[in-house]
């Protein structure tokens, strides 16, 4: 079963989310190393992921600059400097590096940024410029060097190096930063760096060392940067160094030498305060200190805010500017072209700056960056401790194939590099499957370790497969070399893909040239694949590219069985191919065009036209109901849509209607309720005030009667109730004060009792009152919900309808499914008839070139313009009328190109007079070869041109049979014609051959119909070619030598020129055209005479200017040759003959093997005179005809006199 596998290999790496990607992109502005890696291998797969989307959905171009871009990005992870976006819009800029040394930079760049990404504690820098590969192109020089550039080239390697290493010790990564600073110092020492850079550098790599574990080297490193700012007069630089030399020599273990470093500090230090004193004193202002602002920012009245840094509980004072991030993004800092910068001058612009020197802080160093005045920087030191965490070792595991590489991370880029290459490159070339060679990037660092085979590999056949989509196939094919190229390319997968694409861009290469009618071209692509003699192309790329060997060796055995049937089990990727290449080699052989049809077309132009316009308006006509049916079923989908909302929206309705018949039951009964409640309520009303009716007066008599036993009078109710009447008539009371307290508190009960039965009697009269109104919104209520019921059920009604309305138009026969396959239906015959309609105008459009001797390239491949609002090939309209506009074009043409009518001419040509030597042959062999020059048809012709063949006749003259000769006579492939301006025209054609019967076209031709719009034998010719006449021996009982002559009739059309004409007439004859031959054959031409020679083995014959071309004068003997002609048997050799030639002596001459007898040799004196006159011919002997001394002249048939002679054309009227 073959393995598809290879075929759908996916060359790029699976990347991480698009989200992810964004995420770690969004991390660059924090200053550290390892977010700055992320997010410059972020930026790389964004790239090729956005490519990968732009190549799907068709957007080539969009593609390929994408793909270009992620390729760029991963050569600016060597060369920082270099520009991307400017490279990605040259579309011809110079291609980028590829071969061994580039693979090695690019595994060990990886492998110090997959170093870079340890987790460490603290993390941080720019880009990083990975020094490993060689130096950038001159080619490249421009995408390098442009933009702003330190004139001293020593000051900007040591300000680039600065960045790096300062970003990557705040990331906790000395062991990476002290390499840097010292190739920075090795590199500037011969250049021109200024010794305030150079100290700097000297300060930085005193901290790297220590941050390194190694205070030795750190003083001696911090001593030189000291003596060297105290040289150039830098108090601040020279009080940090001897800082920084104190503090390596406290972390020696030298705590006197650090203290005396230390006093010097407070020295310089004092020193700096007081001539900044005087200074501000002055005049205001400061001076300059080496690289301290002057100005605002640099006073020393300016003290910052202080905050706590951890360091074993040391107070560490701070500037106003610590909270700045060390990594600042510029202004567009998301450009490929824009490298962000590590603005690493933390406190560069405070005086707090020097705190740490000032309180003898041996938890802290100090780190200048060269060329910037806010470019100082304190960092915490590390503490032995932090020291050895960070020294614990580090693995890290690599998605390979179907595992994980895992190995030691090393801070030694050399070693890492070798695992690199080892554990996850090596293995590629001995994978067996693409699940071994499958990559899979979950992480930064993995990503990283890819990062050889995205540049060197995947980018390039991504980039390949999008120049191949775009036709671009030389740049694909480019690029698909230098892929194979690469030293890490499986043998198996990964070369049979990429030798499959070379083959499918060469095959699709020598398409286009073959539309093009370009052969050379197309042959030359088809034969990369397979030679025409179905052999292996030795020369080609597929074969010859090292690192394709392996699908080279299997096309090979593919091409040697080729020519088996029925074919054996191939591999198919590779044969279907090759045989593709094949069967088109075998078309431009016989002369096909790309779709198999005549190079030169048989069929009229007239006849082809109106053909391919008849095709092209079937396309029309069918792309016409394509669109109406796709209309229809647009329109119907809109419809079913709109029934589909109705339907949704009368159930909606009808849900509101249901929610609002249950809301209006819910208040029909919640009024049905009120009412209950107003009667319920009413009534409670009566029975308390029946109730407190009832028992008010007992009470209040009884407080009464305990008012007056109270106070000791007695409590009778008449006495008592008396006064209290009393009272209420207003008169006065008198009495035991216990029954007048009584009698008041009597009466006060009474008015308080009317007064609680008047109010209870309101009360109860409102709630009667309420009970109507309780009862009148019930009713409502019942109403309503009435109502609501109602509308509920005329929604249900609806949601009916609308159901059985869409449930009607599903049911109808041409639903929008019905129209949209309808319209498939007729999108593809419109194709089809369009497809058909293209190869036929192709076919009219040579039948024009071939008719017209023009060059005409109107008709192109396909037609069709993006008009509909639709992705793919649907959205191609107009073919058809684009295609019928180019057919009539050709009609217009030829009308408004038309100057002349054309000339019918009839020329006869005897082949024995203009070809009697080829006529003798073929008296013996049946085979007459001749070619027809263009000169003798001016001649006969002079200003004619333009000539086109339109029938040929063959006419045989001697003794033949009745029934006539049976042969063929042939003639075509490469003809000539006579242009207007004098020059030769060609015309390519197919050979016709006619077969010669016993058929005449002036008699015969009624019986035969005319083949419509099909050209007749030798018709378009022109008149220049060669001819072929073959009798065949084995057809024809007669015997060849009876011909006397074959007379060939040429009918022809042309076009008259007057300038043709003249010039034709005065130009000079060519060499050899004033000389002529002129044949007698005695037995023929002097019948009568030949006879007699018999008698007396002499003959006399007389050449007169009757037997000579009317058209000629002046004739004069150039040589003459004698040929005898014996019957069979007799040996022509050795025969004597007399010779009398016209006013010369006889001479004795002898025939030699082959009869013939040169006589100007014997009689040069014939030479210059005129052949007309008497001439005889005597046999005097010979072996052959002598027999018993008696000459035999009955043994020759014939004697052929033939004189070549020059002469001159009668003068011109």
């Amino acid at each position: 079963m073959p393995d598809f596998s290879a075929m759908v290999m996916r060359p790029t790496p699976v990347l991480r989310d698009r989200d992810v990607l964004l995420a770690e992109v969004g991390r660059l502005g924090s200053g550290r190393a390892s977010d700055a890696v992320r997010a410059s291998i972020a930026e790389i797969e964004l790239a090729v992921q956005a490519a990968d989307s732009e190549a799907e959905r068709g957007a080539y171009d969009a593609a390929l600059s994408g793909y270009r871009r992620a390729r760029g990005l991963v050569f600016r992870l060597l060369h920082p400097e270099f520009n991307v976006s400017q490279w990605v819009r040259e579309r011809h800029a110079v291609a980028l590096p590829t071969g061994a040394d580039m693979e090695r930079s690019l595994l060990e760049t990886g492998a110090r940024l997959v170093s870079t990404l340890l987790p460490e504690y603290a993390e941080s820098p720019a880009l990083i410029k990975m020094s490993v590969g060689e130096p950038v192109d001159e080619r490249l020089a421009r995408y390098t060097g442009s933009g702003f550039r330190r004139e001293s080239t020593g000051d900007e390697l040591l300000e680039a190096a600065a960045q790096q290493a300062i970003t990557l010790l705040a990331d906790g990564k000395a062991g990476q930063a002290v390499p840097v600073l010292q190739e920075a110092l090795r590199s500037a020492s011969g250049q021109d760096a200024t010794p305030h850079a150079l100290a700097s550098m000297q300060l930085n790599l005193a901290a790297a060392l220590l941050q390194d574990g190694s205070p030795g080297p750190a003083g001696k490193a911090a001593a030189r940067a000291a003596r060297s700012f105290e040289d150039a007069g830098d108090q601040v630089g020279r009080a940090q160094a001897l800082h920084t030399q104190a503090v390596g020599a406290w972390a020696d273990g030298d705590s006197g030498t650090a203290r005396e470093l230390f006093v010097q500090v407070d020295e310089v230090l004092r020193e700096r305060d007081g001539l900044l004193q005087r200074a501000s004193a002055s005049d205001g202002h400061h001076p300059s200190d080496g690289h301290q602002p002057v100005g605002e920012a640099g006073g020393l009245a300016l003290r910052a805010a202080t905050r706590k840094v951890a360091g074993d509980g040391m107070a560490l004072r701070l500037g106003v500017d610590a909270a700045r991030p060390a990594f600042a993004e510029r202004p567009g800092a998301d450009r490929a072209d824009v490298v962000p910068t590590a603005l690493v001058g933390r406190n560069g612009r405070s005086p707090e700056v020097l705190d740490p020197a000032r309180e003898h802080d041996v938890h802290t160093i100090a780190l200048r960056l060269p060329g910037r005045v806010d470019g100082w920087h304190v960092l915490p030191a590390v503490s032995p401790a932090e020291h050895k965490a960070a020294s614990l070792p580090w693995k890290v595991a690599i998605p390979v194939g179907q595992g994980l590489a895992e190995f030691s991370v090393h801070t030694d880029p050399g070693a890492m590099t070798e695992h690199l290459s080892e554990l996850v490159y090596a293995g590629r070339l001995t994978a067996a499957t693409t699940a071994d060679l499958r990559l899979v990037s979950v992480d930064a660092a993995s990503t990283a370790a890819y990062l050889t085979h995205l540049y060197c590999y995947a980018l390039l056949v991504r980039c390949a497969d999008v120049q191949h989509a775009l036709g671009r196939y030389q740049q694909a094919e480019e690029d698909y070399l230098a892929a194979a190229g690469y030293s890490f390319l499986n043998p198996g997968s990964e070369a049979l893909s990429l030798w499959v694409r070379l083959a499918r861009n060469a095959l699709e290469w020598g398409h286009a040239c073959y539309r093009a009618e370009d052969f050379t071209g197309a042959r030359a692509q088809y034969t990369k694949l397979v030679a025409e003699d179905s052999t292996v192309p030795a020369a080609s790329l597929l074969f010859t590219t090292a690192g394709l060997t392996a699908p080279a060796d299997t096309a090979r055995d593919v091409i040697a069985h080729l020519g088996d049937r029925p074919l054996p089990e191939l591999q198919w990727e590779i044969a279907q191919h090759l045989l593709s290449a094949l069967s088109y080699l075998v078309q431009l052989a016989e002369g096909l065009d790309f779709y198999g049809l005549l190079l030169s077309p048989i069929h009229t132009f007239e006849y082809l036209q109106s053909v391919a316009r008849g095709f092209a308006q079937e396309a029309v006509q069918a792309e016409r109901e394509y669109v109406n049916f796709r209309s229809r079923q647009q329109i119907e989908a809109a419809t079913r849509r709109d029934l589909e909302t109705m339907r949704a929206m009368a159930r909606a309705e009808a849900q509101g209607r249901e929610e609002q018949y249950r809301a209006a039951q819910a208040d029909a009964a919640a009024a049905q309720r009120a009412v209950d409640l107003a009667v319920r309520r009413r009534d409670d009303a009566v029975a308390q005030r029946d109730a407190y009716a009832a028992a008010s007066w007992t009470q209040i008599w009884s407080q009464a009667a305990a008012t007056a036993q109270g106070m000791g009078s007695d409590s009778w109710f008449n006495e008592i109730s008396e006064l209290a009447d009393k009272l209420d008539r207003g008169e006065s009371i008198s009495g035991e004060r216990g029954k007048l307290a009584a009698a008041y508190t009597l009466r006060a009960g009474r008015r308080n009792r009317e007064y609680e039965l008047a109010k209870m009697a309101d009360g109860i009269a409102e709630l009667t009152a309420a009970i109507p109104v309780a009862q009148a919104q019930a009713a409502s209520a019942q109403h309503a919900a009435k109502a609501a019921e109602i509308a509920w059920q005329a929604a249900l009604q609806r949601v009916q309808l609308a159901d059985a309305a869409l449930t009607a138009f599903d049911a109808n026969e041409f639903t929008p499914e019905a129209w949209s396959a309808m319209a498939d239906v007729m999108r593809d015959i419109s194709r089809d008839y369009l497809w058909r309609a293209i190869r036929i105008a192709k076919l009219m459009e040579r039948a024009y070139n071939f008719e017209n001797d023009a060059a005409l390239n109107v008709i192109k491949d396909q037609y069709g313009y993006a008009l509909a609002n639709a992705a793919g090939s649907d959205a191609v309209l107009l073919g058809g009328d684009g295609l019928l506009a180019d057919i009539e074009s050709f009609t217009y043409t030829a009308i408004t190109t038309t100057r002349r009518k054309r000339s019918r001419i009839k020329d006869v040509i005897s082949l024995a007079a203009e070809f009697p030597a080829h006529f003798e042959q073929f008296r013996r062999t049946g085979v007459l070869a001749f070619e027809t020059d263009l000169y003798e048809f001016d001649r006969l012709h002079p200003g004619f041109h333009q000539q086109r063949i339109e029938a040929v006749e063959v006419q045989f003259v001697g003794l033949v049979p009745e029934e006539g000769l049976n042969g063929t006579f042939a003639a075509g492939g490469v003809t000539r014609f006579r242009q207007r301006d004098g020059g030769i025209g060609q015309r390519v054609h197919q050979v016709d051959t006619m077969a010669l019967s016993d058929f005449e076209l002036r008699n015969d031709l009624f019986v035969y119909g005319t083949d419509t719009g099909v050209r007749g034998l030798f018709q378009g010719l022109g008149l220049g070619t060669t001819w072929e006449l073959r009798l065949p021996r084995r057809g024809n009982n007669f015997d060849f030598a009876r011909i006397a002559d074959v007379q060939l009739v040429v009918y022809y059309t042309a076009e008259f020129d007057l300038g043709l004409r003249e010039t034709v007439l005065t130009r000079p004859p060519r060499p050899g055209e004033l000389s002529a031959v002129r044949t007698v054959n005695l037995r023929y031409d002097a019948p009568d005479a030949w006879y007699g020679f018999y008698r007396d083995s002499g003959v006399d014959f007389t050449l007169d200017p009757v037997r000579m071309p009317a058209n000629q004068r002046d004739f004069t003997i150039e040589s003459v040759q004698l040929r005898v002609q014996p019957r069979p048997g007799t040996d022509p050799a050795g025969m004597t003959l007399t010779v009398t030639a016209p006013g010369q002596s006889p001479v004795a001459v002898t025939s030699d093997t082959e009869g013939a007898v040169d006589l100007t040799a014997a009689l040069p004196a014939l030479v210059g005179t005129s052949p007309l006159g008497g001439w005889r011919l005597e046999l005097t002997g010979g072996p052959s005809v002598t027999e018993d001394g008696v000459v035999r002249p009955d043994r020759l048939v014939s004697v052929q006199v033939g004189v070549e002679y020059s002469f001159g054309y009668p003068a011109e009227a």
